[in-house]
């Protein structure tokens, strides 16, 4: 479950990093970072979507790849974004694997984030995540009743194009460069636009 509450995020201006430490009932630590990113309409927008295929879409994506099948420090690990009016949030969530302190998961994250900013992704992954991102958006628009809500979706969410937004949207897909994919993880993955909730488990009585 998502529980990552908005409340976290006030309208005045963040400057630096929130933390948040939540205990509840659960069988294992989690946590979800947050970092405030940009609107549908933003250019930044097609490439931190690109930015989350690669660090989350299938078992070949970084997350996986790192710290739950390689280092198995993690349950689950992926990372997520999804259009919206304000500037919405590029999610991290993971879950420890028992034996593992929810500390080391939330740095190999970090670590993951870093090499991003510091070398551009290889062909190999821009060809396999161009082609998820477009797959993902063609198939989504391949029944009457995805497509109404699609185009219902952007209508509202995108005050620059608007329904257009489908038709410019595979446009953006074929201009979206590796180099824009670094430029936007060193852009939004900043202290300053941090927020972390750690789970913390309480054992049941």
């Amino acid at each position: 479950g998502n529980f990552l509450q908005p409340t976290i995020l006030s309208e005045n201006i963040q400057t630096m990093e929130r933390r948040k430490i939540i205990q509840k009932e659960s069988e294992l630590p989690a946590l979800a970072i947050a970092y405030r990113t940009v609107d549908v309409d933003h250019t930044d927008y097609i490439p931190l979507i690109f930015l989350s295929a690669v660090l989350s879409s299938g078992k070949s994506s970084r997350l996986h790849q790192s710290l739950v099948y390689r280092r198995q420090i993690a349950a689950f690990a992926s990372a997520s974004f999804s259009a919206s009016k304000d500037p919405g949030l590029f999610q991290f969530m993971a879950q420890a694997q028992p034996g593992h302190a929810i500390g080391e998961v939330e740095q190999a994250i970090m670590d993951e984030i870093q090499k991003l900013q510091q070398e551009e992704i290889t062909d190999m992954e821009y060809e396999r995540i161009k082609n998820l991102v477009e797959a993902g958006f063609i198939y989504s628009m391949e029944t009457n009743e995805n497509r109404a809500e699609m185009i219902g979706r952007y209508e509202i969410l995108s005050e620059k194009y608007g329904a257009e937004y489908l038709n410019r949207s595979l446009e953006l897909f074929n201009t979206t460069t590796k180099a824009d994919i670094l430029r936007v993880a060193q852009t939004y993955f900043l202290d300053a636009r941090k927020n972390t909730v750690i789970l913390e488990p309480i054992k049941r009585n």
